[in-house]
């Protein structure tokens, strides 16, 4: 069930990529109350069995995340990695895509995570998103550098640090 296309035409093209030393600080949360969040950003990622090699559906448009820790940059409370993600450009790279996740799919110990992001701010004003998944998880991710204060109607859990999927 490969791709209808043939090896040129999947190739055809020039795929975008953002290249990225990521550290964030992931905080478990209870929201609140859900309806006082304007979901915008819904996301299906597909990831491998290492967690590390992801399509990522993000408001119907697909691309490829690869992430490697980093874990010596690692602190207590974050985790770092080099994260590089490739956005296509034509139907031919975004079917391409389609056709990798399916390939992944086929495979063991594969995961698919849905996901939906809403804009906040911060009591200091800045912008964050939290963030909910299909296992009922809910978090913010800061990454470093920024402050985390969050609206009084926000429960902080805890820190949680996680490579990989999420």
């Amino acid at each position: 069930m490969m791709n209808e296309y043939s090896a040129e035409e999947a190739c055809a093209g020039y795929i975008g990529y953002e290249f990225e030393v990521e550290t964030e600080t992931r905080y478990a949360i209870e929201p609140g109350n859900m309806s006082d969040y304007r979901w915008v950003n819904h996301v299906v990622d597909t990831y491998d069995k290492t967690g590390r090699i992801r399509i990522r559906v993000k408001n119907g448009e697909p691309r490829l995340s690869i992430k490697v820790p980093l874990f010596t940059r690692d602190t207590e409370t974050s985790k770092t990695c080099l994260r590089l993600e490739f956005k296509t450009t034509n139907e031919s790279q975004k079917q391409s895509l389609f056709c990798i996740r399916e390939l992944i799919l086929q495979e063991d110990g594969t995961q698919i995570v849905e996901k939906w992001g809403a804009e906040i701010t911060m009591t200091t004003g800045e912008g964050a998103w939290i963030n909910r998944n299909d296992k009922g998880e809910w978090w913010i991710e800061i990454d470093s550098g920024c402050s985390f204060c969050p609206p009084e109607n926000i429960n902080v859990l805890g820190i949680g640090k996680k490579h990989g999927q999420s």
